[in-house]
């Protein structure tokens, strides 16, 4: 008879293969993940508010003893319209152990909040980490950022667009680095329904767009690297490699990291430490962060 544990791995991987789980996230498969993944610690600061707004909250999670450690800021995706950061423990409990002391921000959400909500909540949550830095163990000058799909377009835009930063004096040359999984890359086409209403205030029209972004910007971003899935039909291995191109045209730099046998949620597994077989993209972020 197969154990919970089996079970429970089924669950998680039917749950995050289902179709449209890249949009609206399949909280039954990421309750089973965390179920099967090593709890992070206890939060270092729990709750902490970034601004004024409720969902302005984030939670650090700090490997034992953590003295000007490396970081990671890390964003959950649901179609800029859902998600919680209490989802993505496994994350933390991941990172951590790879000696990360790793940020999970929540942000605010459509339909109440529309861009540039979310970059903005992403630059004041990087900007409260690097003036907590001592507080928290953090060496300010190793600190990444990361993300999957829409969270992976948000560490994109912050990485590729100054002003957002620029806002709370910070450059983007200040990160260590970004590692974007399945982030959108802005190849897809983010003006159809529900995301013509997500971007109408976009200005100029393109400032939601990595890959149009890339070509004013990339020659001042950090390293960049771009995890992609040969089954992710939603943003495909070929939008990630124009983007990369772009960035790398624009003068930046970028890597691609493909998974081949994994989509568009079922990459979140390489962010687990019970179902991953694959550590490359925890190593990625790792190298993201100059932990190694």
């Amino acid at each position: 008879m197969p154990s919970r544990r089996t079970l429970l791995r089924a669950s998680a991987l039917t749950l995050l293969a289902l179709p449209g789980c890249g949009v609206s996230l399949a909280d039954g498969g990421l309750a089973a993940v965390n179920a099967l993944s090593a709890a992070p610690p206890e939060p270092l600061v729990a709750d902490a508010a970034f601004g004024r707004h409720p969902r302005q909250r984030l939670d650090v999670f700090a490997p034992p003893g953590a003295v000007a450690a490396p970081a990671v800021v890390f964003w959950y995706g649901g179609g800029w319209s859902s998600g919680s950061r209490a989802s993505y423990r496994f994350v933390a409990g991941t990172l951590t152990r790879r000696g990360l002391v790793t940020v999970l921000p929540d942000y605010r959400l459509f339909p109440e909040a529309a861009w540039p909500a979310y970059p903005q909540d992403g630059a004041a949550a990087v900007a409260w980490v690097r003036a907590n830095a001592a507080r928290i163990g953090v060496d300010p000058e190793r600190i990444a950022l990361a993300g999957h799909s829409a969270g992976g377009h948000i560490a994109l835009t912050l990485a590729l667009d100054p002003r957002w930063l620029g806002a709370h004096g910070i450059v983007p040359r200040d990160l260590a680095g970004v590692v974007s999984i399945a982030g959108v890359t802005g190849v897809e086409p983010l003006r159809s329904a529900p995301y013509d209403a997500i971007f109408a205030a976009a200005d100029p029209p393109d400032a939601h767009r990595p890959v149009a972004l890339a070509a004013r910007h990339a020659r001042g971003a950090p390293p960049i690297t771009l995890v992609a899935a040969e089954g992710d039909t939603l943003v495909t291995a070929r939008n990630t490699q124009r983007l990369a191109e772009a960035i790398r045209a624009g003068g930046g730099e970028a890597a691609v990291l493909l998974r081949a046998d994994a989509g568009h949620m079922t990459l979140l597994v390489a962010l687990t430490t019970s179902l991953a077989a694959d550590a490359a993209v925890v190593e990625a972020i790792a190298r993201a962060a100059k932990a190694v």
